[in-house]
């Protein structure tokens, strides 16, 4: 399978870096109203081993070339690659709009990954797909879980019993946060 790789530059793979990275410069300089996505991460670790994996992702889809691959066209994969990029677009626009719900956030990180599996498969690069899978897992980690009850006494008492999780935050009953004991 190796022997079918060859170092060589793909500039299609640059040209797909820099547009999925666009939205994020603008992002950087111009914070959006109900900025959801600024904060500490309490992950760091993870978020260096993503990194990682991005950068390896994009090193191998811009040097490493699959010598049975074809001239750039319209394919199914291309045209896939070309839907999730506009769906990525979309998803900024509106978040830029203050509209921060589950699909907007899912529409903010879903389609660039596909994007790069979709040109990966098209262009025969399969060598990237590892890494495109462990930086979009990563990049999705778990941070909240929501649980709707209907009596919120029983369940705090139930989850301080069983796992020993306290009250941090109470908004009215509207809100409650719960973490382990320090």
């Amino acid at each position: 399978m190796l022997k079918n790789y060859r170092f060589g530059f793909d500039i299609w793979g640059l040209l797909l870096f820099v547009a999925i990275m666009i939205p994020n410069f603008i992002w950087f300089a111009i914070p959006a109203p109900n900025d959801i996505l600024r904060g500490d991460s309490i992950t760091g670790t993870l978020d260096t081993a993503a990194s990682i994996c991005q950068v390896l992702m994009i090193a191998i889809l811009c040097v490493v070339a699959n010598r049975e691959r074809k001239k750039m066209g319209v394919t199914p994969f291309i045209v896939g690659m070309f839907i999730c990029l506009a769906l990525y677009f979309i998803s900024w626009i509106i978040y830029y709009l203050g509209i921060t719900n589950t699909v907007v956030v899912l529409g903010l990180t879903v389609p660039p990954c596909l994007a790069f599996l979709f040109f990966a498969v098209d262009r025969k690069n399969l060598m990237t797909v590892i890494p495109i899978t462990i930086w979009r897992i990563w990049a999705m980690k778990l941070k909240n879980v929501l649980i709707a009850v209907q009596d919120i006494e029983r369940a705090k008492q139930f989850y301080h019993n069983l796992f020993g999780l306290d009250m941090v935050l109470d908004n009215n009953g509207n809100l409650i946060e719960v973490g382990t004991p320090m």
